[in-house]
């Protein structure tokens, strides 16, 4: 399906954009980094999207792309605390342990140095599962190894800054550190709580100056959860099971929030800095209609969630592409899986009911008999 969605997209953009080949470089480039950032392996595929992706492409009365829009939902984020085996983590984390896990000499990507030499000195990470290299009997290998510097000139492409490109490494860097800090258990007989474990406070340190917090409010927020009962906030001590719910928690909300980040980033660029005006348009002849294709365009100024209804509604006609993961199951199914396969068994529903009864219903109204 995925691979069927970017050879539709970059049909459309060769007719819509003519002979400018900005916008299906863009968008081919958009694919190859979502891949990334989303894509994981499973034991089913190697390059398996985790994230549902719904591409609106806006057209002009002439054909030509006008505004392009990018919506992102069900991301799988259970999967960055739960890689094992074949079910890996995704791609994007892979392409950092391989970049920094060898010496650099002038590297063009760097984060601070003490975490940068943990990857050097320690093999095993949590949230990569226990084979933190690339299998060599992967057919998509190509996939999970991108460069980390490939990646990261696509971002800069995309007009993502040099500082934004600084944080997202960071917080990457960071999620990876995060599965590594252990707890063990207080040994005070009144204190039935947990506390970091001292083989891990390395990790610990590389987390707070990436995320750039205070090392005591990190750990606090660990160690420990903040109740409210009858207007007073009393803290609880956390066990160790609660205090590894609450790193995972933390690690996959990093994620969830950066992955809408760089979708937003996305739509940023596509949004302002890319430029819609082919050939086709720019034509002494044809002022007026630019003129008015430009007021409609003026619209896209607006960025709330109405803005694509706007547009449609001002004459703009629109192609939507859903790339979704399909309906699985396995031994074990997480929360996130039941929400997949619901909207899969949705989105069966509305394809057997739009190819099927209502077809049978237009025959019914236009009076045509039915036959076979």
């Amino acid at each position: 399906k995925t691979h069927a969605a970017q050879n539709l997209i970059s049909e459309l953009a060769l007719l819509g954009f003519g002979e400018q080949r900005a916008l299906e470089n863009c968008l081919v480039n958009m694919n190859f980094l979502l891949e990334s950032f989303g894509n994981a392996q499973t034991s089913l595929n190697n390059n398996s999207s985790r994230f549902g992706k719904l591409l609106d492409i806006f057209f002009s009365d002439y054909g030509t792309i006008v505004y392009v829009q990018l919506s992102q939902f069900l991301l799988e984020k259970t999967r960055v605390v739960l890689a094992s085996g074949n079910k890996r983590n995704f791609h994007i984390f892979y392409s950092i342990y391989s970049y920094f896990s060898q010496p650099q000499s002038n590297p063009c990507i760097s984060i601070d140095q003490k975490s940068s030499e943990l990857f050097q000195t320690i093999k095993y990470y949590t949230y990569l599962g226990n084979n933190n290299s690339n299998n060599d009997n992967n057919d998509d290998q190509a996939v999970s190894t991108v460069p980390l510097e490939n990646l990261f000139q696509i971002l800069k492409d995309f007009n993502i800054t040099d500082d934004e490109q600084a944080s997202i490494l960071a917080i990457l860097t960071a999620i990876i550190h995060l599965g590594n800090v252990l707890f063990k258990p207080d040994t005070e007989p009144n204190e039935p709580g947990c506390s970091i474990d001292q083989e891990s406070m390395s990790h610990s340190n590389a987390v707070y100056r990436l995320l750039k917090i205070d090392n005591d409010l990190f750990i606090r927020s660990l160690v420990q959860s903040s109740l409210m009962t009858r207007g007073e906030t009393v803290t609880k001590l956390n066990m160790i099971s609660e205090a590894q719910q609450t790193r995972d928690a933390m690690a996959k909300s990093l994620y969830s929030r950066l992955f809408d980040w760089i979708i937003y980033g996305l739509n940023r660029y596509f949004r302002t800095d890319l430029e819609y005006e082919p050939r086709s348009i720019v034509d002494i002849h044809k002022q007026h209609e630019k003129d008015l294709l430009k007021k409609k365009l003026s619209l896209l100024q607006e960025t709330d969630e109405e803005s694509c209804k706007k547009i449609r509604n001002n004459g703009l006609c629109s192609i939507s592409l859903l790339d979704l993961f399909g309906f699985e199951t396995f031994e074990s199914n997480s929360y996130e899986q039941l929400c997949i396969n619901i909207a899969n068994e949705q989105l069966q529903y509305f394809f057997r009911q739009h190819t099927f009864a209502w077809e049978m219903k237009e025959y019914e109204n236009e009076q045509i008999e039915k036959t076979g």
